[in-house]
């Protein structure tokens, strides 16, 4: 098993786990944004990190709650994008958390 299909094993793993603790009925694609967030794309895809950054739980921002940390190389499913009040665009993931699209390979 390569190094993708592990990251992608756990990330499905974890993803089931935090599916079960927070099971709400009547989710969408792509989950609400926050305030002072403008939706720019709801089409889900795949995209490649290319340097290590890190997941942020709740918006768009530095300073939001670190979910985990994404390695170079990793792929990772996302619901759409966002741009941040600050003008800033990020990625969503179907789970509703954001990276900056700045660290994968469709910035």
């Amino acid at each position: 098993m390569g190094l993708r299909s592990l990251l992608a094993k756990k990330d499905d793993e974890e993803r089931t786990a935090r599916d079960a603790s927070q099971q709400s009925p009547g989710t969408t694609p792509l989950p609400s944004a926050p305030d002072l967030v403008t939706v720019i794309d709801s089409t889900p895809k795949l995209v490649a990190i290319l340097t290590t950054t890190r997941l942020r739980s709740g918006r768009p921002e530095e300073t939001a709650p670190e979910v985990a940390v994404l390695g170079a190389d990793t792929l990772v499913s996302v619901a759409g994008a966002v741009r941040a009040a600050n003008g800033t665009k990020w990625y969503q993931t179907p789970d509703g958390d954001y990276f900056p699209a700045s660290a994968s390979e469709k910035p």
